[in-house]
């Protein structure tokens, strides 16, 4: 009986350690996925800024399923578990989605309007 009683002990704190794995697994993937996001978003929000400033800017940034839009000044980018914004001192009103691997943005001011190319 008492064997029953000491193998049953195992395999439920068995049971309890590959829960509690698995639960520290998904919380590292959803913050390493924000973390990824807010640096891909940083990326992209500080080349608009260098293009507002200076005119035009080029830069390449490695994105994963991305979406990129703009609209009345608020740069956004949504990635797989993130959806992050950044407010711009420029109209703008373009979008681009489905964006993976490296990729180059050539960011334009002309007329006070800052536009994206994607390539």
């Amino acid at each position: 009986m008492t064997e029953v009683l000491e193998y049953s002990l195992v395999v439920v704190v068995s049971l309890l350690f590959a829960g509690a794995s698995v639960a520290g697994y998904e919380s590292f993937v959803t913050f390493q996925r924000s973390f990824s996001g807010q640096s891909e978003l940083a990326s992209v929000a500080d080349l608009a800024v260098e293009a507002i400033q200076r005119g035009s800017s080029v830069g390449s940034v490695t994105l994963s399923d991305a979406t990129i839009e703009c609209a009345s000044g608020n740069l956004s980018l949504s990635t797989v578990g993130f959806h992050g914004s950044d407010p711009l001192p420029a109209a703008c009103a373009f979008g681009f989605s489905g964006l993976s691997g490296a990729r180059t943005l050539s960011f334009i001011v002309e007329s006070g309007d800052l536009s994206l190319q994607v390539t």
